[in-house]
């Protein structure tokens, strides 16, 4: 999910150069991917890594030092899954 983000960001940055109307599909695309990415738990120091990209460059849910777009319960939402998943691949490699 998260490459296939990365793919649609390039191509969308490559088509609003040019106001192609392709960019609606990418958007919708990105929307939907957006969520989940957040919310699939995420296993490996790569895959946290991937899905904080996903917050910063999407300003998702007012992250990446945006407040003004803040929207209350899903900034804490936000902030709880990346907590979890912090400590579950902590325990991980504690564990190898």
């Amino acid at each position: 999910m998260i490459a296939r983000h990365d793919e649609l960001w390039a191509e969308w940055d490559r088509l609003a150069q040019d106001y192609d109307p392709e960019v609606s599909a990418l958007s919708e695309e990105c929307e939907k991917l957006e969520p989940r990415i957040i919310a699939t738990p995420a296993h490996t120091e790569e895959g946290l890594a991937g899905k904080q990209r996903v917050i910063k460059i999407t300003r998702y849910a007012g992250r990446a030092g945006h407040p003004e777009q803040a929207t209350g319960d899903v900034t804490a939402l936000v902030d709880a899954i990346l907590e979890l998943d912090a400590a579950r691949i902590a325990a991980a490699v504690a564990g190898t």
